[in-house]
């Protein structure tokens, strides 16, 4: 995994198998020079977004709500055309919410980020992690259970999955694992608590590490969670997750291919992964690929089979870690 294109020192890769199988493989010393283990978690960004998205639609099956419903029947305020969109469409990355730009709305202080009114779908256009999105499924979980996103998170979907310190959707959740000195971080040696844009080291930073933005997490706990979820779309109950036929029914919704601005070429989702089928257009795995930190998941849809990696370091695109994970894949196949 770390050869040509990837800046990478070392790396976890986890694999779940259909019948139970499991490998969890930590390679290499960390940027500032400790070993690397199964534990250490890292800012794996918006691959968090499908466990966000599994308490998202929990919250609404545990109140008795159709997970196909219009979000401004649950979240009041919101503009005319956001409220008609369904929450369905919102996981599936399929909402066109655009605006306010992800970057912009990350790199404003929590305390001067423009409320869910300001939030506007932009038509046609399918977007990787859209932050507006994922906003509104933290408002729909807060309104239908009462509880903080990454509260109920937490609760209802990483305790039952036994990850509740595995993932970090909060800053005290970072806090902890920081104490427990599991944090990887991709700057070794340099001054940390100097330099605002490193990241966790930074008080300022760790505000913004929320179910809406993205969390920490380590290669197992990503497997385990794709594995649950491939196993519930087969149709076999998974506690923690949403029933089988509300996965199914959100899988199944229609979807538009478009050209998506992150990964710069045409893709489609569902339960905030991207689609891969094959020639017939039927569903055969769910891939989800992040950078600049760069981590993978992958889900065979006919096994349930799933397989993660989170690399120690950088890469050149998103098209090379993609490249690389679909080598990582055609291995585990063969």
């Amino acid at each position: 995994m770390c050869r040509e294109g990837l800046h990478a020192t070392s790396g976890q890769v986890s694999f779940r198998g259909p019948g139970g199988e499991r490998a969890d493989l930590a390679v290499g010393p960390t940027l500032d020079g400790r070993p690397l283990t199964t534990r250490h978690l890292a800012e794996v960004f918006c691959l968090t977004k499908p466990i966000v998205a599994m308490a998202a639609l929990l919250a609404c099956e545990r109140a008795g709500v159709d997970g196909h419903r219009a979000v401004g029947e649950i979240v009041p305020g919101l503009d005319d055309e956001v409220a008609a969109i369904e929450i369905a469409a919102i996981v599936n990355h399929d909402a066109g919410l655009m605006a306010p730009p992800a970057f912009g709305w990350m790199t404003t202080k929590p305390d001067l980020r423009p409320g869910l009114g300001a939030i506007r779908r932009q038509a046609g256009a399918a977007a990787y992690s859209e932050i507006s999105g994922w906003r509104l499924l933290a408002a729909v979980i807060e309104r239908l259970t009462g509880q903080a996103a990454a509260t109920f998170t937490g609760g209802a979907v990483l305790g039952p999955l036994g990850l509740d310190d595995h993932v970090c959707l909060s800053p005290a959740a970072a806090d902890e694992a920081e104490a427990s000195d599991r944090l990887l971080l991709p700057i070794g040696g340099l001054p940390r608590h100097r330099i605002p844009m490193l990241h966790l080291r930074s008080p300022a930073y760790r505000t913004r590490l929320d179910p809406v933005l993205g969390g920490l997490a380590n290669a197992a706990s990503l497997a385990t969670v794709g594995h649950a979820i491939g196993s519930c779309v087969r149709g076999h109950p998974v506690d923690g997750l949403p029933s089988p036929s509300l996965l199914r029914s959100v899988l199944a919704r229609r979807r538009r291919t478009t050209f998506d601005q992150t990964w710069q070429r045409r893709c489609g989702f569902a339960l905030a992964m991207e689609v891969i089928e094959d020639d017939a257009g039927a569903p055969t795995q769910l891939r989800l690929t992040a950078g600049p930190f760069p981590a993978a998941c992958s889900i065979d849809l006919a096994t349930g089979a799933a397989v993660a990696m989170v690399l120690d370091g950088g890469a050149s695109s998103v098209a090379e870690t993609e490249a690389r994970f679909a080598d990582l894949v055609q291995e585990l196949d063969r």
